[in-house]
């Protein structure tokens, strides 16, 4: 179970490293922006990927996981790029610091979603990093109908 925690944490620091370099290249003005107008925008995105790693730090620590993602008020908290990047960081660590601390007997424990949805302890450990990469291949679409075709 250990290789597994080293590998959950690496996916989840590339990840997040990946998503907020690519963010990064969003105009500001175009931050909330969507295709449509009807889904995320970039900050949005990224705002979620940092609320999902508080949400799994606690579930990972045997504490009650919220849908901070979902909540309106957490969401308005973040008003531009940097106090979203900040919340993200600040969340990784404690998502770092959560996966470390599982035990390496438990792979197969199974764990009920606020959702309802079960998966195992393996599984949840790799959920934030899989979850940020979907919102990444969102943030690079929104990027290229905004006239933006280079890889970041």
């Amino acid at each position: 179970m250990s290789d597994i925690i080293d590998v959950a944490q690496k996916l989840v620091n590339t990840a997040t490293e990946t998503l907020l370099r690519t963010a990064s290249f969003t105009p500001e003005d175009k931050l909330n922006w969507t295709p449509g107008g009807a889904a995320r925008g970039t900050l949005p995105m990224v705002v979620e990927c940092g609320g999902i790693y508080g949400m799994f730090a606690s579930l990972l620590q045997g504490q009650p996981m919220h849908l901070e993602e979902d909540d309106a008020a957490f969401m308005a908290q973040y008003k531009n790029m940097d106090s979203a990047r900040a919340m993200v960081q600040e969340n990784l660590g404690k998502l770092i610091e959560a996966m470390g601390q599982v035990k390496p007997e438990s792979p197969d424990k199974e764990l009920t979603m606020p959702w309802g949805a079960k998966m195992t302890l393996a599984e949840a450990l790799f959920f934030p990093a899989q979850h940020t990469q979907y919102h990444i291949g969102q943030i690079n679409y929104i990027q290229t109908v905004l006239g933006d075709t280079q890889m970041h």
